[in-house]
């Protein structure tokens, strides 16, 4: 009897604890609080838009390099596009244009002076180290990153800077080989001044 007497107390009580959830609780008396500060609290933020200008203003230095690319392109894109309006339109010679313009990105243009190679030279080789900077830091962000689609993306982008790193390399040497050259010519390291 005492058995049952205390299955049936147990059983009460789990479906006691069963319901309770169920059951609405009391709330205490309302106090009237002003909608406006309820629906401020509700409202999320507005996320920030970027743009290229708020990007931009983030890079470094480092960056400089895809920068300078992406312009020689535009300018060259930019140089065919009027020669085909300039042959469209049957005129006889294209437009005058520098010839730093008409090079495309990975072409070489020599320096006239030894002065000027030599310039040219130590900013190839300031630009290679950043060049490769900014490859550690991009490959350090690979290995951390562990969201494949952006992994993907990193890897991407570490192979294109690797491929402007080699290019910077070509032009590094066809600029140590034309001071060679102006050194083995006798050309003085100053240009003169007038």
């Amino acid at each position: 009897m005492k058995l049952r007497y205390a299955a049936r107390i147990w059983l009460a009580g789990v479906l006691a604890l069963a319901l309770a959830p169920l059951a609405p609780a009391q709330q205490p008396p309302q106090q009237q609080k002003p909608p406006a500060k309820q629906q401020e609290k509700e409202k999320p933020k507005a996320k920030k838009v970027w743009t290229d200008d708020d990007v931009s203003n983030l890079r470094r230095p480092v960056d400089k390099y895809e920068q300078d690319k992406a312009a020689a392109e535009a300018a060259a894109a930019k140089q065919k596009e009027e020669q085909a309006k300039a042959a469209k339109e049957g005129a006889a010679t294209p437009p005058e244009v520098k010839k730093e313009q008409q090079l495309k990105p990975g072409d070489f243009n020599p320096p006239k002076t030894l002065a000027e190679a030599e310039q040219r030279l130590a900013e190839k080789r300031e630009e290679i180290t950043l060049q490769e900077e900014k490859i550690k830091q991009v490959r350090d962000e690979y290995f951390n990153e562990k969201d494949s689609d952006r992994r993907e993306d990193l890897r991407k982008r570490v192979e294109r800077m690797e491929k402007d790193l080699e290019d910077a390399r070509g032009e590094l040497k066809k600029l140590e080989a034309s001071v060679a050259e102006f050194k083995a010519k006798g050309q003085p390291t100053a240009s003169p001044q007038p």
